[in-house]
């Protein structure tokens, strides 16, 4: 989502095809303050980034005990697409804002995209 806003936005060109992170540009990336004293906001995204490093964790556990783990084993694009559609409600946007936002990814899959839509539809 920053890179997407960056680039229409604030960021500027290398000229060779690559942004330039400049201090003065990168403070003005909108970015929302959940608050502290609002577990609601925060309780879900908390269990679904413990999730993602649990599973994570799982997959090196088993590679360590010479068990290549199958890419199913650890897939976290599930939890990673639900954190993704809540991060576009913490930022207020539309669903046709969101998908502005998603269709200018080229190289996602259009099935992570329906995933995460999917997921912004059942938080609204």
């Amino acid at each position: 989502m920053i890179e997407w806003y960056a680039k229409n936005f604030v960021a500027t060109t290398t000229g060779m095809g690559t942004l330039r992170w400049l201090k003065n540009t990168v403070e003005k990336i909108p970015i929302p303050r959940t608050p502290i004293d609002n577990p609601e906001l925060q309780k879900p995204l908390i269990e679904l980034v413990d999730k993602i490093l649990k599973s994570k964790d799982a997959g090196k556990s088993k590679d360590a005990i010479n068990r290549v783990s199958t890419e199913d084993d650890n897939d976290t694009s599930h939890y990673e697409a639900e954190i993704d559609a809540r991060v576009f409600h913490l930022y207020g946007l539309t669903e046709e804002e969101m998908l502005t936002v998603l269709n200018s990814f080229p190289k996602m899959r259009q099935e992570e995209k329906d995933l995460i839509g999917k997921f912004y539809r059942e938080i609204k």
